[in-house]
């Protein structure tokens, strides 16, 4: 599949599991996807997304997997919130044109939270 993906998120009440994996999607990552409360997982990689990764990544309090690695992310990583993504597992972030440090905000999450894998 491929072709630019609306950000029209902001009606779902619910879903789950999210997987566009292996695809040619483009354009930036829908924002009002991370809106969705009961949002767990989340599979975006190995697509054409670009720009930068929505600064409400973080509001999504059940995300335990995000994956957007190998597509053509630009701009630094959002900080998240004390108390948030804290049943985050993986977050694959590597292959994109990212730039600056991983915000401690996340690296705490390997204390804090439940984060194993974290891949820049």
């Amino acid at each position: 599949f491929s072709g630019f993906l609306p950000d029209l998120f902001g009606n779902y009440t619910s879903l789950d599991f999210f997987d566009l994996r292996s695809n040619k999607f483009s354009g930036p990552l829908p924002s009002t996807l991370f809106d969705i409360d009961s949002l767990r997982i989340v599979y975006l990689s190995n697509n054409e997304f670009s720009g930068t990764i929505p600064s409400n990544y973080g509001e999504a309090p059940r995300l335990k997997d995000l994956w957007i690695h190998r597509n053509h992310l630009f701009g630094t990583i959002p900080l998240v919130a004390a108390g948030s993504l804290l049943e985050l597992t993986e977050f694959t972030l590597h292959f994109n044109n990212l730039v600056g440090d991983m915000p401690d905000s996340i690296c705490d999450l390997r204390l804090e939270g439940e984060l194993v894998q974290l891949w820049s």
